[in-house]
């Protein structure tokens, strides 16, 4: 299974993300953390966030899932790809 520190196709902000959203998704459940939060987390801008999540979906690093709040707002669910091995496993 890939080792996420040592990949060379995701740049250093992208691993950074990858592993600030396997901490938020300890339950298993999803990162609910918005854009803005995780750039704010990972030192980065929030436009740097969105084209590094789309890249991380696209590779199939994370899976995203839109999703509506009760104020009408709308939410994405971020989780980790199974098949990236977390550094607790």
């Amino acid at each position: 299974s890939p080792t996420v520190l040592k990949n060379d196709d995701l740049s250093s902000i992208e691993r950074i993300l990858l592993i600030i959203i396997a901490a938020f998704d300890k339950t298993r459940t999803g990162c609910y953390l918005s854009n803005a939060q995780l750039a704010w987390l990972a030192g980065c801008t929030p436009g740097t966030v969105s084209k590094s999540v789309n890249k991380m979906y696209d590779m199939g690093y994370i899976t995203v899932n839109k999703q509506s709040t009760v104020n009408g707002g709308r939410s994405n669910m971020r989780k980790v790809a199974p098949f990236v091995k977390r550094v607790s496993e």
